[in-house]
């Protein structure tokens, strides 16, 4: 990711555009967490992973917001622009959907894989 720091792109304006790169998102997502979950203490190790990317990644989004020109007041929109930054937000909305599919996972079956909790393929 410290390679795509500097990268900008225009703003995805088109919609089907917009469409694919959110189908992207959720495809990296479902495949990050499915990996985690099949694996014995795959969610432990998703959970260590997504804390150690997603939240530096998240405050350099955040706190470069100069760079684009956004109000300090829209500070928010440094990290969703719409694909201004369009490696660095694919990975980030990836890291945060498979977080959320990793805690409906933990909440559900716990710190088990798949194969532990019984859930058929």
């Amino acid at each position: 990711m410290f390679a795509y720091r500097n990268q900008e792109h225009p703003s995805l304006e088109n919609p089907i555009h917009l469409i694919i790169f959110l189908l992207a998102i959720l495809f990296y997502s479902v495949l990050f967490a499915g990996v985690a979950i099949e694996f014995p203490k795959g969610l432990i190790f998703g959970y260590i992973y997504l804390s150690l990317y997603a939240l530096p990644l998240s405050i350099y989004l955040y706190f470069t917001r100069d760079r684009l020109q956004i109000h300090p007041q829209n500070s928010w929109r440094s990290i969703i622009n719409r694909g201004q930054r369009l490696v660095l937000q694919f990975y980030l909305g990836s890291y945060v959907l498979a977080f959320i599919i990793m805690i409906g996972w933990s909440g559900k079956y716990g710190i088990q894989s798949r194969e532990d909790a019984g859930v058929p393929l």
